[in-house]
C-alpha cells in the first residue's frame, strides 16, 4: 500500500511538472522559492500521510525493519505484563535506567492490573555500529484499578523510544506521554478500599485521607437516598496533593466517564472522581468541602442515567441543587442584574462546559452560568414538581439512536466544538414544549423574573 501512495505521489508530481502546472521563470527563479515549494509539499498531510514510516504495517514486512518492530512488540507486551504483575525487577529488565529511574519505580508499585498494550504508531528504524533504535513508538495502554470492576479499562497513549545494543534484548529507553500524566505516574501511589470507593494518593495526603474517606462515603449515602437511585461501584477516587499535578484547572473536583453509544443504546464506563486536595485545603468555608463532593457524587449516579447530549446547564444545575449549593446570591444588586442579563440560555445549551463560550473573564462568567443552572432546576422542581423534571430527564434517556443519528456530525467533523451541539439544541427545544409547553427562550425569561422579583424583596 505505501509502495502504491509513494508510485501515485511521484506520477502526480511529474504530471503537474510536464504540463506546465508549475510555470517556472527560469530567469527569474532563486533558490529560496524551490525550498519554498518543498517546504510546501513536506507540510502537505496527504503527501506526509503517504511518506509516513509511523505506519503498523511494517508490522507484516519481511525484512530487517520487520523483523525489528516484531521483536519490539513482543519486548512492550513482556513489559506490560511486568507491570500487571507489579515486578518492579521485570520493569526494570525492559526499561533503559537512564532517563526511566523515577517512572520505573512509579509504574513497578503502580496499584494498577490486567496491563495491555495495542501499537498505535511504529516509529523509525535507525542502526548504527551493532546499535538499533526505534523512535517515537507510539502505544495505547490498558488497565484495571486493582479491585476495580473488571469490566472497566482505563487508557492511556504513551510514546517511547526502544534501543536495542549488541544482540541483547529490546529495551524502552524514552518513557514519556502524549496525552496527560496519570496519577500512578506522578509519583508512587498508595490505594484504599472503602465500601463505595477506591482512593488513590500519595503520601502527602495521607494526613487528610482518613477523613476524605468518610465524607465521600458520607456523600454517596445521602445523595443516593436524595436522588432514589442506586450506584455501580467501586468507583475509583483519584487524590492529587497539589494543584501542579492536577490537570483539572484551578477546580476542586471533577467526575468523569466515557461514553459509548449506538444503535443499541448508550453505557458509561470508565466512571472516577478526581480531587485537587491543594485546593481543598485552601477553602475557607468547613462545608464548602463536603458540598463538593456532593456535587460530584450527584455526577456519578447522573452520568449512566443520562446521555451525554442532555444540556449541561441541566446535569450541572440538578448537582448544584442536590448538593445544596445555592448560587443564587450572584444575582443579587445591580451588577447581580446586569450578570443576569448577560446569560443567554440558547448559548448554554450549545455548550459541553459552563463557562466556555461568549463574554468577559472566563471565572466570573462561569460562576454566573452555574448560578443560573441552579436557578433553572430549582425553578423546574418548584414551579413544576420533581415528577415534571423527572419526565424531562427521562425523554432525553428514552430518545433513540435513530432519531439524532442524522444530527450527529463525525469526529472529524466536531473537531474543536461540541459534538452533541445540534442533537442537544434540536432535542431541548422539543422536550421543553412537550413538559412545560413553553420554548427554551420563554422559560429563560420567566426564571430571570424570578430572579428579578426575589432581588427586589
Amino acid at each position: 500500500m505505501k509502495k502504491t501512495g509513494r508510485m501515485l505521489l511521484v506520477l502526480a508530481a511529474a504530471f503537474f511538472l510536464f504540463s506546465g502546472f508549475f510555470a517556472l521563470d527560469k530567469g527569474g527563479f532563486q533558490a529560496d522559492s524551490l525550498a519554498e515549494w518543498i517546504s510546501q509539499v513536506k507540510n502537505n498531510k496527504w503527501i506526509s500521510s503517504v511518506l509516513a514510516d509511523d505506519r503498523l504495517s511494517v508490522l507484516s514486512e519481511k525484512s530487517a525493519r520487520g523483523d525489528a518492530h516484531r521483536e519490539a512488540k513482543k519486548a512492550l507486551e513482556q513489559w506490560a505484563a511486568a507491570i500487571g504483575g507489579r515486578n518492579e525487577r521485570a520493569v526494570e529488565q525492559w526499561m533503559e535506567p537512564e532517563n526511566n529511574k523515577q517512572i520505573i519505580r512509579r509504574l513497578a508499585v503502580a496499584p494498577i492490573s490486567h496491563v495491555k498494550i495495542k501499537l498505535t504508531g511504529a516509529g523509525n528504524l535507525e542502526t548504527a555500529q551493532g546499535e538499533a533504535i526505534l523512535k517515537n513508538v507510539k502505544a495505547e495502554i490498558k488497565y484495571r484499578y486493582n479491585g476495580g470492576k473488571e469490566s472497566e479499562e482505563y487508557p492511556m497513549i504513551r510514546s517511547f523510544d526502544l534501543l536495542k545494543r549488541n544482540g541483547q534484548p529490546w529495551k524502552i529507553s524514552n518513557y514519556r506521554p502524549v496525552d496527560q500524566p496519570v496519577l500512578f505516574e506522578m509519583g508512587e501511589t498508595k490505594a484504599r478500599k472503602s465500601k463505595n470507593f477506591l482512593f488513590f494518593y500519595h503520601a502527602q495526603s495521607e494526613p487528610q485521607i482518613e477523613q476524605i474517606i468518610e465524607k465521600t462515603e458520607q456523600a454517596y449515602q445521602e445523595i443516593g437516598k436524595t436522588l432514589n437511585a442506586a450506584g455501580n461501584p467501586p468507583y475509583p477516587v483519584l487524590v492529587y496533593p497539589k494543584e501542579s499535578m492536577w490537570q483539572g484547572g484551578h477546580t476542586v473536583a471533577t467526575a468523569s466517564g466515557q461514553y459509548f453509544i449506538n444503535a443499541a443504546g448508550y453505557k458509561v464506563t470508565n466512571q472516577f472522581v478526581s480531587l485537587n486536595m491543594e485546593a481543598l485545603e485552601q477553602s475557607n468555608e468547613d462545608d464548602s468541602v463536603y458540598t463538593t463532593l456532593k456535587h460530584e457524587i450527584v455526577h456519578v449516579y447522573q452520568f449512566p442515567q443520562l446521555p451525554p447530549y442532555v444540556p449541561v446547564w441541566l446535569l450541572e444545575g440538578m448537582a448544584m441543587y442536590y448538593s445544596g449549593d445555592d448560587m443564587s446570591y450572584v444575582f443579587k444588586g445591580s451588577d447581580g442584574m446586569e450578570r443576569l442579563n448577560e446569560i443567554d440560555l440558547t448559548k448554554l445549551t450549545a455548550s459541553e462546559k459552563l463557562g466556555e463560550v461568549g463574554f468577559g473573564v472566563s471565572g466570573r462568567k462561569q460562576q454566573q452560568e452555574y448560578a443560573f443552572s441552579y436557578c433553572m432546576v430549582k425553578y423546574i422542581i418548584e414551579t413544576y414538581g420533581q415528577e415534571k423534571l423527572n419526565d424531562l430527564i427521562q425523554s432525553y434517556s428514552s430518545t433513540s439512536w435513530s432519531a439524532i443519528k442524522g444530527d450527529v456530525p463525525r469526529d472529524k467533523e466536531s473537531k474543536n466544538k461540541y459534538k452533541w451541539e445540534a442533537v442537544t439544541t434540536k432535542l431541548t427545544n422539543e422536550y421543553l414544549q412537550k413538559h412545560f409547553g413553553m420554548s427554551e427562550k420563554q422559560l429563560e425569561e420567566h426564571v430571570k423574573q424570578k430572579i428579578k422579583q426575589a432581588n427586589i424583596q
